[in-house]
């Protein structure tokens, strides 16, 4: 995910939930925020996201961009093992799988 971020852009925050990720980052340029978002919609970006949108960018007094935005993630579903009712187990509220 990170050999995705063209070089001049880091990240802040990054958060999932569900199927949707949220980034907040900050870049030199807004040309390098627009590459971002470039790489996460084609080639291995696609693959892992969709539905890529830059929903704030603004410039800072310093010259720095600060930037929000968010995705969805791509067959977010296989990222997180299923957890299924235990068939070992006398209890019917006991839950097992792997995190």
């Amino acid at each position: 995910f990170s050999a995705l971020a063209p070089q001049g852009v880091f990240f802040t925050s990054i958060k999932v939930t569900d199927s949707n990720l949220t980034m907040s980052g900050k870049a030199r340029s807004s040309a390098d925020v627009a590459s971002l978002a470039s790489s996460f919609v084609s080639g291995s970006g696609g693959e892992i996201i969709s539905d890529v949108s830059i929903d704030s960018l603004s410039a800072g007094e310093d010259g720095a961009y600060t930037f929000t935005a968010s995705a969805t993630l791509v067959g977010a579903e296989a990222l997180v093992p299923a957890i299924a009712p235990s068939t070992n187990s006398n209890s019917d509220d006991e839950l097992e799988g792997e995190l």
